[in-house]
């Protein structure tokens, strides 16, 4: 579990504990709302907002919130300056009313009593309406106004390694506006890959133009031999967001993923382990690194079916790049892919480019992306992993492993005859990965899995009826039939855990997993 750790001048450390403890139970909490009431309380919401009126409520501000990920410590990036802890004044942009001071207070302090103590007073003030609070929290207004020169830093702490992240609000920046994000990871050192390159357009092609000013968010270990581990997984990604969101205000359903850096894998497995976070995912000359992908990628790139991907690669020899070109064998692997999206049904367009055809197939296609909103909640997931931290399927979390993890240096498959060496490869995969697989159909939620001890199914609005009986079934066994109950405490756990408060968990249920 990721958690903040105060650090000298103001920094923010973010520590992995290991595995978390869920109860079995669910919270009690209120009646769910009416079918309607939500949607009436956001619009009208909207239509006060100064940016929104009644005719653009579909508008969005086009400026976009930029995070890159880099795997090496530049000497000249280190001035920019630490964060400061968040202030505890009033925020901008909205009236004070008791259920809105109480929200403030909560998501402001660290103090675990503290917490519960204001959890008490928001059920009171709320009789219990978890639908009031989400809706509270929809329009609540937590941050401040950033100067144009300021920067922000803070630190993520996993299991694997440690990362800083830095970053700088866009020119105008205005705290009551949500802004698109978009998350560049590369793990190479140097300069930020996606402004320093001509041939890709970039989201502040604009210029000066306040409306496409970018955010950039460098993330790069802290402890260069550990490079490797801090970002191959892809789990920091979540964290880092998280810290982000409790910064600047967010438009967490417009959270795009980007890899600018021919032949660094890096970005493939954060989109492997956080789908369910991006609106999606655009990839230059960036390919996966799996082992066995003719056999492993058939199973991974099914975690990506709720997220439109952009894949481009350059023609083998093209050289441009300062790469010295894609090569036959990364060409391949990119027809490879765009040729399995295509038979699996994936939302990936593929394409292989020539010098010359960059910008102009490129750039159409990168801006469409920008505009893409997060899909809504999907009835079915599949999501396959190998890594501990990494199992979250929109409602499905994994929160124990089983076994160990599935390290390069532990599989080498040696078939022989006469055994089918495509499915021979492929069963083998299949035991190896981990698995979180479910369907939601009416009132029952069948579940899946494959090397998870423990798992919770996260319950959010609009998922099911929450006033008529559940029934849960995992790897063929009926695990709960009867009620789950909303609960207040649930939902700002959750909310100040990740600080997503576009989709809200309203319930949770624990389920321990007999292999």
């Amino acid at each position: 579990m990721w958690q903040p750790v105060p650090l000298p001048r103001g920094r923010l450390a973010v520590r992995c504990r290991g595995d978390r403890t869920a109860t079995a139970r669910t919270l009690p909490g209120a009646v769910p709302p009416r079918e309607g009431d939500r949607a009436r309380r956001c619009g009208a919401a909207l239509d006060r907002a100064p940016w929104f009126g009644p005719k653009r409520r579909h508008a969005r501000p086009r400026a976009v919130i930029c995070v890159l990920a880099a795997l090496a410590l530049a000497p000249s990036h280190t001035a920019l300056a630490d964060a400061e802890p968040l202030p505890a004044t009033s925020a901008v942009g909205q009236d004070a009313t008791p259920l809105t001071d109480l929200l403030r207070e909560y998501f402001r302090t660290d103090d675990a009593a503290r917490r519960s103590a204001l959890a008490t007073d928001i059920e009171q003030a709320t009789a219990g309406s978890v639908a009031a609070v989400a809706a509270a929290l929809g329009e609540l207004q937590l941050w401040e106004e950033v100067p144009d020169s300021e920067s922000l830093r803070f630190v993520v702490r996993g299991k694997r390694g440690v990362v800083v992240a830095r970053c700088r609000p866009p020119r105008g920046y205005v705290p009551t506006t949500a802004y698109p994000v978009v998350v560049e990871a590369t793990d190479r050192r140097g300069t930020f890959p996606m402004g320093a390159r001509d041939d890709f357009p970039a989201p502040d092609s604009a210029g000066t133009d306040p409306a496409h000013a970018v955010i950039r968010v460098h993330v790069e270990p802290e402890n260069l031999d550990a490079a490797d581990d801090s970002l191959r997984t892809g789990d920091y990604l979540r964290a880092v967001l998280a810290e982000v969101r409790r910064r600047l205000h967010v438009d967490s359903d417009r959270v795009v993923l980007l890899a600018a850096r021919p032949g660094d894998p890096s970005a493939w497995s954060a989109v492997l382990a956080n789908h369910d976070l991006l609106a999606g995912f655009a990839a230059f000359g960036s390919l996966p690194d799996v082992p066995y992908p003719a056999q492993s990628l058939p199973l991974l790139l099914e975690n990506v079916r709720h997220v439109p991907v952009l894949l481009a690669w350059r023609r083998p020899g093209d050289s441009s790049d300062g790469t010295g070109g894609a090569g036959a064998d990364a060409a391949a692997l990119g027809r490879y892919i765009a040729d399995l999206a295509r038979r699996q049904s994936l939302p990936l367009i593929g394409m292989e480019l020539a010098d010359a055809d960059v910008r102009s197939r490129l750039t159409t296609e990168w801006e469409a992306l920008l505009t893409t909103r997060r899909k809504p909640l999907p009835r079915q997931v599949s999501h396959w992993f190998r890594f501990a931290g990494t199992g979250h399927a929109a409602w499905l979390r994994e929160t124990k492993h089983a076994g160990e993890t599935w390290e390069d240096d532990q599989l080498s498959i040696v078939v022989s005859p006469p055994l089918d060496r495509e499915r021979f490869i492929t069963e083998v995969l299949t035991d190896q990965f981990a698995y979180l697989g479910g369907r939601i159909d009416g009132q029952t939620i069948t579940i899946d899995t494959r090397g998870c001890e423990e798992i919770e199914v996260l319950f959010c609005e609009g998922m099911i009826d929450f006033a008529q009986p559940v029934t849960v079934r995992c790897n063929g066994k009926t695990r709960h039939r009867g009620l789950v109950n909303p609960g207040v405490r649930t939902l700002l756990a959750e909310a100040a855990a990740d600080w997503d408060f576009q989709r809200p968990v309203w319930a949770k249920l624990t389920l321990t997993i007999h292999e």
